[in-house]
């Protein structure tokens, strides 16, 4: 665990800032700046990387888009 530490830390200069909130509102804002105002058409197989992608798109984006 402390190879991991002193990498991420010391070597990468990462942040020990994230949160799960923080990466959602990140999506979020990546989605709307990606998206603008067009209109979106989601296909789910029901696997979990479709799952999860029409899950964001649906909070990150109005109903109606």
């Amino acid at each position: 665990m402390q190879i991991f530490k002193n990498f991420l830390f010391d070597i990468a200069h990462c942040q020990p800032s994230f949160t799960m909130g923080s990466r959602i509102e990140e999506a979020f804002t990546y989605i709307r700046s990606f998206v603008k105002g067009q209109i979106v058409f989601i296909l789910c197989s029901g696997g979990v990387d479709s799952s999860v992608c029409a899950a964001l798109l649906t909070r990150a984006l109005p109903t109606e888009q």
